[in-house]
C-alpha cells in the first residue's frame, strides 16, 4: 500500500512538470514569433554630448549672412521634437526632455550631401547632439542616421 501511493505521488510530480514544461514551451515559442524590438546604437555616447531620437517639425528658412560657410547657401536648423533619449555622455548634468521641443543646428546644412541624406519636416532620426553650454543656443547634431 505504502509502495502504490509513493508511485502516484511520483506521478502526479512529473504530470505537473510536464504541464509546466508545456507552458514555458508555448511562451518561449510566442516569443520566437514576435518582431524583435529596434536595438539603440552600441556606441558608447561622447562626453558633453546626448543620444536621441527627434523627429523634424519644420525647417527654420533663416540663412546665415554673416558668415561665408554652408549655412548661407542653405538653411541650417530645425525645430524637432524629442522622442526619446538613447543616452547621455559623460559630463551632460541637464536632461533633455522626451516631448518636448528644442532647436537643433546642421552645421552642413539640412540638404543631402556627401553621405548624409537630406533632413526635412516629418524626418525622423537618430541623432548625437552636442549640448549648448547656454540657454537658447541651438544643440549642434554632430552625427545622424535617418530612422524608417
Amino acid at each position: 500500500m505504502l509502495l502504490t501511493t509513493g508511485l502516484a505521488c511520483k506521478r502526479m510530480e512529473e504530470s505537473g512538470n510536464s504541464k509546466e514544461q508545456n507552458a514555458v514551451h508555448q511562451v518561449t515559442k510566442s516569443a520566437a514569433l514576435q518582431k524583435p524590438l529596434p536595438v539603440a546604437s552600441q556606441e558608447p555616447v561622447a562626453p558633453g554630448q546626448v543620444r536621441a531620437v527627434l523627429s523634424v517639425q519644420k525647417v527654420l528658412p533663416e540663412l546665415d549672412t554673416a558668415g561665408s560657410g554652408p549655412c548661407r547657401q542653405a538653411p541650417c536648423k530645425v525645430e524637432a521634437q524629442v522622442g526619446q533619449v538613447v543616452g547621455y555622455g559623460s559630463g551632460v548634468h541637464v536632461p533633455l526632455a522626451g516631448g518636448g521641443s528644442i532647436l537643433l543646428y546642421f552645421p552642413l546644412t539640412v540638404r543631402a550631401g556627401e553621405g548624409t541624406p537630406e533632413v526635412k519636416a516629418g524626418t525622423k532620426l537618430e541623432a548625437d547632439l552636442q549640448v549648448p553650454l547656454t540657454e537658447g543656443v541651438p544643440y549642434t547634431v554632430r552625427k545622424y542616421k535617418i530612422l524608417h
